[in-house]
């Protein structure tokens, strides 16, 4: 890898990128819940308690984000750790 901290930040904008698109399904979801309760009369009564809740998939898709989060760090450092060892055999 010809330069470490370009990738690390390629990858971590992308990774921002796809917490963001989660969050905007996740707000546009609540968003789309009080039109359900116009057409719903019993909806007035009982608030949709799941609204707020990030479903499964969308949790399961965020620890992933952070395991790459993780593993991109670590792969960052072994590679400053190797050129770092790399230079001072060189020097």
């Amino acid at each position: 890898m010809v330069n470490p901290n370009a990738f690390r930040k390629a990858v971590l904008t992308r990774l921002s990128n796809m917490r963001t698109e989660v969050f905007s399904r996740q707000v546009s979801a609540i968003e789309d819940a009080p039109n359900l309760r116009i057409l719903s009369p019993s909806a007035w009564r009982s608030p949709l308690k799941h609204d707020a809740i990030p479903t499964s998939g969308d949790l399961a898709l965020l620890q992933k984000l952070e395991e790459v989060g993780s593993s991109v760090k670590r792969v960052q450092s072994l590679i400053e750790e190797q050129h770092s060892q790399a230079s001072e055999t060189a020097d």
